[in-house]
């Protein structure tokens, strides 16, 4: 195993622990209505969804979950949170601030995501490509918002 891959399984494993134990932080905070705004999205949308570029996003008020749970590029609660609609358009995970719909958000769907911007690595990064059960999957470092995060999909 070369040095990046060691890197590489490691931060892995401290994010799946991480995300594990998010199940049980975050019910607090979701519970508790504890976000607010905090600052823009660095999320880069191409054409025709650049208008979305610099949109405000929110943040947990208690600022020492951010390390580990914060998500820079669609907020903490899903509340300024995108995804993908019926109609093939962007709209709001949370438009209600709903607190079930909050903890579905940080703790279920995104967990731990903010922790890619914490292990990218500079340059341009390795891409590893495997088969397991017959299942093609892929690992290694790609570009992201302008950082070259982790990566781990299968195909």
């Amino acid at each position: 195993m070369t040095a990046w891959q060691v890197k590489y399984w490691a931060d892995q494993l401290k994010s799946a622990g991480i995300a594990l134990i998010g199940l049980a932080v975050l019910a607090l905070p979701c519970a508790l209505r504890a976000w607010g705004p905090a600052g823009q999205t660095i999320k880069k949308w191409p054409a025709p969804w650049a208008h979305y570029n610099g949109r405000p996003i929110d943040g947990w008020t208690w600022k020492w979950l951010w390390p580990w749970y914060h998500n820079p590029e669609d907020g903490d609660s899903g509340a300024t949170g995108l995804v993908w609609g019926s109609a093939g358009l962007p709209v709001i995970f949370n438009p209600t601030g709903s607190r079930w719909q909050a903890y579905k958000w940080s703790a279920l769907r995104n967990t731990a995501d903010g922790l890619k911007y914490r292990y990218a690595i500079p340059g341009e990064g390795p891409m590893v490509y495997v088969t397991l059960f017959g299942k093609q999957f892929r690992y290694g470092y790609e570009l992201q918002n302008g950082y070259n995060v982790p990566v781990l999909e299968k195909m």
